[in-house]
């Protein structure tokens, strides 16, 4: 039995129902099922194309565990949750496509999926368990699409990636952006996912002994060269990219990747070329490389450290007031007394715009000559309303849930309204009476 097509119609089916039928190769499973039952498909090795409809409303326990022939899965819109060891050992997983309407992922859910390099998680998400990516050691991008959701200890355990998180968004705090078990760098964007800039990398585990995971990035110029006659007798194009304002001596990887807008910047298919060099007394360091495949060049950049750290720098934010539009934060960056460029010596990430009065935070990343990342706070003025917390000007029950994480210190950015009867301090008093106002509107 290689290919099996249930009809629509079928309410359900039991568990272990195709357990270990390693000739299986497809499987489509109608809308009227229910669910996906525990270990309905476990043990199907040979399983490489799966067809969900839309209208199952989860995936149960072990339902495809050990399919290691599985690559690609999309979970239809219907689905709320996948439950734990639902795909734990597809090693082959290489792509999942999550979509919004997902509630869970449960307790090693997908550990051990050793090819799967990206991963984004829908805003529609509020919890994922334990385990749930544990060992998948090539998992290197991960994008949440809304709000912060409920992350259990070692979710991403031995996971080296970075992690993408909305920015403007009051349930990103620092206190949630934590490693998870595993080595995680946090960085923030507006708008959509796919719109944002890649600032960072890590170092392979086997390139650098001294510790050093951020890295500056160097973008560099690129010369393009026919090469008739190289080594295996074949037409192909050498490119030259050249890079300066480097720390002399040191080493830096060089990335030549296919195109920037995508979700996994890193992955096999995005990356053509990558390598290592050392910068010359001078601070240049040249690459010369032949692409692993024909794509037009988008980006090349070079990662690599800075001696010149931005924890020491002097920052300052001028007067603000809101005015409702909304507006870019515009600091003043001076470093050893010399006052810095964003875009050329840093970048802001976190909140990096307002349009409503309260208390901001963002960081500035050190680019190029500088490294490091320093939290900053800054205060805008402005009217408000008194308890309007998300500054959408009217009082509602999201503002009595936001003013509850003030006070239990799970939000850092703290708005002037939440000081309800405006004694000067933000506590149980302030919640009660603006329950009261909300009740008796």
């Amino acid at each position: 039995m290689k290919s099996v097509a249930l009809n629509e119609g079928i309410s359900s089916i039991k568990s272990y129902a195709f357990a270990d039928c390693t000739s299986l190769l497809s499987i489509y499973i109608p809308s009227s099922l229910a669910y996906i039952d525990e270990r309905t498909f476990s043990g199907c090795t040979s399983l490489n194309n799966v067809t969900i409809a839309e209208g199952i409303t989860s995936i149960k326990s072990c339902a495809f565990i050990s399919c290691k022939n599985l690559t690609s899965i999309t979970i239809p819109s219907s689905v709320n949750s996948i439950e734990s060891y639902a795909f734990q050992y597809c090693d082959n997983l290489k792509s999942v496509t999550l979509n919004e309407g997902l509630n869970s992922i449960g307790y090693e859910a997908f550990s051990s999926c050793d090819s799967l390099s990206s991963v984004s998680i829908p805003a529609s998400v509020n919890s994922i368990g334990s385990y749930a990516f544990e060992y998948c050691d090539n998992l290197k991008s991960i994008t949440f699409r809304g709000e912060a959701p409920t992350i259990s200890s070692n979710a991403f355990k031995n996971v080296t990636a970075i992690v993408y998180y909305p920015s403007n968004n009051l349930y990103w705090t620092d206190d949630v952006m934590n490693d998870y078990g595993g080595n995680l760098t946090w960085l923030s964007y507006s708008g959509n996912a796919s719109e944002r800039t890649f600032y960072s990398v890590t170092y392979p585990d086997n390139t650098e002994e001294s510790g050093i995971s951020l890295m500056s990035v160097y973008p560099g110029d690129s010369t393009i060269q026919d090469n008739e006659d190289n080594e295996i007798g074949e037409d192909h194009i050498i490119s030259t990219s050249s890079f300066d304002r480097l720390v002399p001596g040191k080493s830096y990887i060089l990335l030549v990747l296919a195109d920037m807008n995508v979700d996994d910047t890193l992955s096999y298919e995005n990356l053509l070329y990558i390598a290592q060099g050392t910068a010359s007394e001078d601070g240049t360091l040249t690459f010369r490389y032949s692409k692993k495949e024909e794509a037009d060049l988008v980006y090349v950049m070079a990662c690599g450290p800075s001696n010149k750290d931005l924890s020491n720098a002097e920052i300052v934010f001028p007067d603000m007031e809101a005015t409702g539009e909304k507006e870019a934060v515009c600091p003043t960056v001076s470093y050893d007394g010399t006052v810095l460029t964003e875009g050329v010596d840093y970048i802001i990430l976190g909140s990096v715009d307002y349009a409503t009065a309260g208390i901001y935070t963002c960081f500035i990343r050190g680019i190029y000559d500088y490294t490091g990342i320093v939290t900053c706070t800054y205060t805008v003025k402005g009217d408000f309303v008194l308890g309007d917390i998300d500054g959408d000007g009217i009082l509602t029950a999201m503002d009595s849930n936001l003013l509850k994480r003030i006070i239990a210190n799970i939000l850092s950015s703290i708005p002037p309204s939440a000081d309800v009867n405006g004694d000067g301090a933000i506590n149980a008093i302030d919640s009660n009476l603006l329950k009261r106002t909300i009740a008796g509107q």
